[in-house]
């Protein structure tokens, strides 16, 4: 009920915008000592109605004691005697602080026949009567305050439909936005109004049909992207995509919308476009520093490195997004192979979100280019600074990376024991060790490591995966190793390297035929040096061995990971 009340007077307040003042302050036009300070209107010119001081008096004593609801029946007295619009804003303020829709009904009714002009007035009749659930009503009042702003000021539907947009009854909305829509068919913004509405309560279809209305009305240039957006909710991409090109089109000045759809086109990746319709805009303000970030990033998403380079130098020295400059800067340098030039770069990030991956970058490329002192240095002093575990486990990974590149396996070792000791139980460094630890014949760890992860994440398709191809190498434990990569494969039915496990597991119990399905599979998906070896291999046992060498000598030129090819080929052709 509290957060009921709460919102209530959040809706009263929000419309009463030059409302009375806060209630544990001393009230700005009501006091004790000068009660005739208050605006009254006289209904009678000829015979002004007394002030009803003593109500007035006793309305602000109970505000003041905390009695709010006795201040609120005091203030509807007085309006029994005179109109007055500050003292009906005042009591429908109170009233909403109290929860009383009644009582703050009552007052915005006296309001309006104290302003029978004021849209406001109406405006919080509208927000009461829809809170009573009286939606007819409530269409009344919102109706009447448009017509005394002119229903042909946009404005007025436009308030209205802010307001509609705060209230928590989805049905009442559509159903008295609709009614105010219908009742003006020709007009754009009418339309409009119940379009965002629908929009904003999931029901894009129906927020396209009065989109689409609008539009064969008046140009309503929010109306287009609008639009868009519902589309692409009804996973209509190509058609929002069209719909704001044509709109862009025909409103080419328009910077809004252009930009509008240069959005939309990053949101359905057609990137290429996108950086057409920004550069455009570049060329409107051409040291606008979000444009030159985002068209670096765009060049940078489509390795265009030069072009991505020349936006986000530009931006530097705009002074404005430093650290994001510098950062990409690196990564730009990094793609070129300039790796000094890069180092400096992610260096110079100093804070926000890009600092620690820029760190780590640094460190990795010092080690690239020997410096691998430099570059554990520079761990150590990381390990010094942070304390997040996820943070921290990043850094040991990175370190046991640069070891492990080196084929320094037992120190990798090192570095993964002491970081599972500083971060327990993280299943990023307890996989890393348990892959690791195969390259030390430590098989023991491997399996240890990989049943701690599954303990805790039995459906975790890359460590059964791993350890169900680890005992592949013990054939008392092929039945063991079926087993987890089955449950990997059923997690993950598309996944190349696991359905490589599952081909080589069947190879090793003899269904060779079945071995050489799922390893054609998983080579057609994915072109690997170790899932060719294995292919390569059942091939040959089972004497297709022209076709096995051509696949080998094919692999040999255009796959990854060419090791396990070439240990095949010596161990299989003479």
């Amino acid at each position: 009920m509290k957060n009921n009340k709460n919102f209530i007077l959040l809706a009263v307040s929000a419309i009463l915008l030059n409302g009375c003042a806060t209630l544990q302050k001393e009230d700005a036009y009501i006091s004790s000592a000068n009660p005739k300070t208050l605006t009254v209107n006289k209904p009678d010119e000829a015979a002004e109605a007394p002030l009803p001081v003593y109500e007035l008096l006793l309305a602000e004593l109970s505000l003041r004691r905390g009695d709010n609801q006795a201040a609120v029946d005091n203030y509807l007295q007085v309006l029994d005697k005179v109109n007055s619009s500050e003292i009906s804003e005042r009591a429908i303020k109170i009233a909403a602080h109290v929860n009383d829709l009644d009582s703050a009904l009552e007052a915005a009714i006296k309001w309006q026949e104290a302003e029978p002009d004021n849209f406001k007035a109406f405006q919080v009749a509208g927000t009461l009567y829809f809170r009573k659930g009286n939606l007819d009503k409530s269409f009344e009042a919102f109706n009447q305050s448009i017509v005394i702003r002119g229903v042909k000021n946009r404005l007025g539907f436009i308030s209205v439909m802010s307001i509609l947009s705060r209230e928590k009854k989805p049905e009442g909305v559509l159903f008295v936005a609709k009614r105010l829509a219908d009742h003006y068919p020709e007009n754009a913004y009418a339309q409009f109004m119940f379009a965002s509405l629908a929009a904003k309560l999931n029901k894009p279809k129906e927020s396209i049909d009065y989109l689409d209305k609008a539009l064969k009305i008046e140009n309503v240039v929010d109306a287009h992207g609008l639009k868009a957006k519902q589309l692409l909710k009804l996973g209509r991409r190509s058609e929002a995509s069209e719909s704001l090109a044509l709109a862009v089109e025909n409103n080419p000045e328009n910077s809004d919308l252009r930009m509008t759809y240069a959005r939309l086109l990053i949101d359905v990746k057609q990137y290429s476009k996108a950086r057409a319709e920004f550069t455009k805009l570049l060329a409107l303000s051409p040291n606008d520093a979000s444009l030159l970030y985002t068209l670096g990033l765009l060049s940078l998403e489509s390795n265009l490195l030069d072009d991505a380079e020349r936006y986000l130098t530009k931006l530097l020295k705009t002074r404005h997004r430093r650290n994001e400059s510098v950062y990409y800067l690196g990564r730009i340098n990094e793609g070129k192979k300039d790796l000094k030039q890069a180092i400096t770069f992610y260096q110079q990030v100093n804070g926000g979100d890009f600092e620690f991956d820029a760190q780590i970058r640094a460190v990795k490329l010092l080690a690239k280019m020997g410096e691998l002192e430099k570059a554990i240095s520079g761990l150590d002093k990381l390990k010094l600074t942070r304390s997040n575990h996820a943070t921290l486990a990043r850094i040991y990974l990175t370190e046991a990376a640069i070891y492990r590149s080196k084929g320094d396996f037992a120190k990798a070792m090192l570095v993964y024991d002491e970081a599972i000791l500083r971060v327990p139980n993280n299943s990023d460094l307890l996989y890393a060790r348990a892959i690791t630890a195969e390259k030390v014949g430590r098989l023991d760890i491997l399996e240890q490591d990989l049943l701690v992860i599954l303990k805790s994440e039995p459906k975790n398709a890359q460590a059964l995966n791993a350890l169900g191809f680890s005992l592949l190498s013990d054939d008392t434990r092929l039945d063991d190793a079926y087993i987890y990569i089955k449950k990997a494969l059923e997690l993950s039915p598309n996944e190349p390297a696991i359905i490589d496990s599952m081909g080589w597991v069947e190879f090793k119990r003899g269904n060779f035929s079945q071995s050489e399905l799922l390893l054609r599979k998983a080579y057609s998906i994915m072109k690997d040096g170790e899932i060719a070896a294995h292919l390569g291999e059942i091939l040959w046992v089972q004497g297709k061995r022209v076709e096995a060498k051509q696949l080998l000598h094919s692999a040999l030129k255009n796959v990854t990971g060419k090791k396990y090819v070439k240990e095949v080929m010596e161990r299989l052709i003479p």
